[in-house]
């Protein structure tokens, strides 16, 4: 079945994104994504056709991109999310980082990278947690020193997704002492450079199609010409990626959610206990109902963020945070009272909703944990 929704995105939408999305959601991810989760594995052919699809959409026209809107990329990243959160959840980084890449005020360096990134022939990647300071951004300890006139970086990253696939490194590195947001540079690196280790991919709970690892950088040495943000502007710019990344995190618990929903409400009428469909039971379809509520909310909020964020709103942030916060949160209730509805049968990779809930376990604490959120949003009073 297809959920009757109410809840509508705010704006222009470009509906061709959209419906490419749906067919390729089930087309490419849906007969392939328990066989990806199953071998631990982002599959390469997937995730570049992905990205040579969909990341034009947060690029300027002018740069070779689509020039769309983020309402837009809302609704491709809730379609290819019901399919898989985890492969979704990688091609959604690089996009995050290809809106970087297009700002980067290093004219050479973006247009030198920017027309492999919208062809899916590069793989960018976002280098800036690390182990000690996931919440604390601003504890950065990876340092970058010049020298003769490059930059010798020296520390260790965590949380990096399509570690050992990507092709290319957005770093974020400290030059001055540890707290000082001013002096965060960032880099675009060439991932084969040398000085650059990777540990071996995270054994996680689920979502192992986002490729998530660590590196760390042994006097690895590029050019000056590989600043993309100079010192000062560093920090400001990883910020406003995770902005982003928080809008997209609350547009992939949605579809999550939706799919979950459709596939347990269409199991609760067709299996027959005591002579009647169990969603008759009231128990059974309130906790449906409740649900439906949820996503209904989640998705109204979600779209307020994405208007603001096309719209220069100052209170984007402000909603993006909102957004993430809620929808994980309800995304991971929900899915899991779906699967309760369901039985023990919902526990049986037959359905996607074992699958999907494992792999929503990680978006409380990506892009910045709910508490952080919870931070910004206080600071709003």
């Amino acid at each position: 079945m297809s959920l009757n929704l109410y809840s509508k995105p705010i704006g222009p939408v470009d509906e061709s994104f959209v419906e490419k999305a749906r067919k390729f959601a089930k087309e490419r991810i849906e007969p392939n994504a328990d066989r990806i989760e199953m071998n631990r594995e982002q599959p390469s052919d997937i995730m570049r056709d992905q990205i040579k699809e969909f990341t034009s959409l947060v690029v300027p026209k002018e740069l070779g991109g689509s020039g769309s809107n983020y309402i837009t990329r809302v609704l491709v990243l809730e379609e290819l999310a019901k399919a898989d959160i985890g492969i979704t959840f990688a091609c959604a980084v690089h996009g995050n980082c290809v809106w970087g890449a297009a700002k980067v005020p290093n004219i050479p360096l973006r247009d030198r990278y920017l027309p492999g990134l919208l062809s899916g022939k590069t793989i960018l990647t976002f280098v800036f947690t690390e182990p000690q300071s996931g919440s604390d951004a601003a504890g950065m300890k990876c340092r970058a020193e010049e020298k003769g006139g490059k930059w010798v970086i020296n520390g260790e990253k965590a949380w990096i997704t399509s570690f050992s696939t990507a092709d290319l490194l957005f770093v974020f590195a400290q030059t001055k002492e540890v707290g000082n947001t001013k002096g965060v540079i960032a880099f675009l690196v060439d991932a084969k450079t040398n000085g650059i280790e990777r540990t071996k991919p995270y054994d996680m709970i689920g979502a192992h199609a986002m490729n998530a690892g660590g590196m760390t950088f042994k006097n690895c040495t590029v050019d000056a010409e590989c600043v993309a943000f100079p010192v000062g502007s560093g920090f400001k710019a990883g910020l406003m990626a995770i902005d982003i990344a928080r809008l997209g995190v609350g547009s992939m618990c949605n579809g999550v959610l939706q799919g979950c929903l459709e596939t347990a409400i269409d199991y609760a009428k067709e299996r027959m206990a005591f002579g009647a469909p169990i969603i008759k039971n009231q128990g059974v379809m309130f906790k449906f109902t409740d649900a439906v509520t949820n996503l209904e909310a989640s998705r109204s909020l979600n779209y307020q963020a994405a208007l603001a964020l096309d719209s220069g709103d100052a209170a984007a942030s402000l909603l993006c945070s909102h957004t993430k916060k809620f929808a994980s949160r309800v995304a991971w209730t929900c899915v899991h009272d779906c699967m309760d509805n369901m039985g023990s049968n919902g526990l049986k990779r037959t359905y996607r909703l074992a699958r999907q809930l494992s792999g929503l376990a990680m978006c409380s604490n990506t892009d910045g944990t709910n508490e952080i959120c919870n931070i910004v949003i206080g600071r709003s009073f």
